[in-house]
């Protein structure tokens, strides 16, 4: 990741932060503010349809993200749902801190906004940090078990960290799959609703979705025979370790 920008509704740049000191050194303010204006002219030009990213021949990418109040913009060199759903996150954060602010008519000069920089540092280690003993210890356990179709994410972000797909059904479509749990695990979060286990049915598929403190765990049953609730007990015995 490269840079961070937040502009209001109405198109004033209000929050910027570099992560890096080449790109500081690369896009001025200056230049800055006026990218952010023309990609704020590209979203309100496109508002019935959801513009998530932006490339530019020079191999940067911005990402865009659009909230109640704000949009967020990150740029960076490569487009991953890891890198979203840190954009998505850093705005909501900054809309909850800063909503009394945002509701004025009135400009708020950028420096109010300053204390920001802290709480985007601290959400960046956060993402970059992985959990390395329970994720060994994740792969350990799932290793020693009889299911083979499985994604492991980290739970932060819900980026994916370990894959093992056997089946070429599973394999097509099994991120996109995993991302309905992403959102219901979003609205346990918002509500304050705990979420630990969750399963989907499908024609000729289960998922089943464990929650531990860092990680998910999303996995795939392609078996006819359901009868005998054979992957069902396998889960029983798989939380128990895990959990």
């Amino acid at each position: 990741m490269l840079g961070l920008s937040i502009i209001n509704k109405t198109g004033i740049l209000v929050f910027n932060h570099e992560f890096t000191s080449s790109y500081d050194e690369k896009i001025d303010e200056d230049l800055n503010a006026g990218l952010m204006s023309a990609i704020f002219s590209a979203l309100r030009e496109t508002q019935k349809e959801t513009i998530k990213s932006i490339r530019l021949r020079d191999n940067y990418v911005f990402l865009l993200y659009e909230g109640v109040l704000t949009y967020g913009v990150l740029s960076t060199t490569e487009e991953d749902s890891r890198q979203y759903n840190f954009l998505r996150e850093v705005v909501l954060k900054f809309e909850i801190m800063y909503t009394k602010e945002l509701h004025q008519e009135t400009v708020i000069e950028r420096y109010f906004f300053n204390e920001f920089h802290v709480v985007v540092k601290k959400m960046y280690s956060d993402m970059v940090e992985i959990d390395v003993a329970a994720l060994n210890n994740l792969i350990n356990v799932m290793g020693e078990s009889k299911i083979r179709n499985y994604l492991i994410y980290e739970t932060k972000y819900f980026h994916p960290v370990f894959r093992s797909i056997t089946d070429s059904i599973v394999n097509e479509h099994a991120d996109k799959m995993t991302q309905i749990f992403r959102y219901i695990i979003d609205f346990s979060e918002h509500a304050n609703q705990a979420f630990s286990t969750g399963e989907l049915n499908f024609e000729t598929m289960r998922i089943f979705t464990v929650k531990t403190k860092s990680h998910c765990i999303a996995i795939f049953d392609t078996s006819t025979d359901r009868g005998k609730g054979s992957m069902k007990k396998e889960l029983i015995q798989l939380q128990k370790k895990i959990i």
